[in-house]
């Protein structure tokens, strides 16, 4: 399922309708930011806290504006490996 980012864009000039469309966010990176946030069920600011980073950085890395530091983003995928770990782990009980 797509990401629609909560910027609009507006659509217009020659004579068109001016209407809204959203910008959906394809990087794969934006999209593992996303993805980890969502398995921990973690809010923006709760995750952008768990990094020591600002909400607003958060937003920019999940809609593609920004990409985390190699720190960060290694520390998420170690993060996210340790919790697919832990799910398959659970399974097999």
């Amino acid at each position: 399922m797509p990401y629609y980012s909560s910027r609009a864009i507006f659509d217009g000039g020659y004579g068109n309708d001016v209407g809204l469309r959203f910008v959906t966010s394809t990087d794969p990176i934006a999209q593992e930011v996303r993805a980890l946030r969502a398995a921990l069920g973690e809010d923006t600011a709760t995750f952008a806290a768990r990094w020591r980073r600002s909400k607003r950085t958060v937003e920019d890395w999940e809609q593609g504006r920004r990409r985390p530091d190699a720190l960060a983003l290694d520390g998420m995928r170690a993060l996210a490996a340790r919790l697919k770990k832990t799910k398959r782990a659970k399974k097999t009980r």
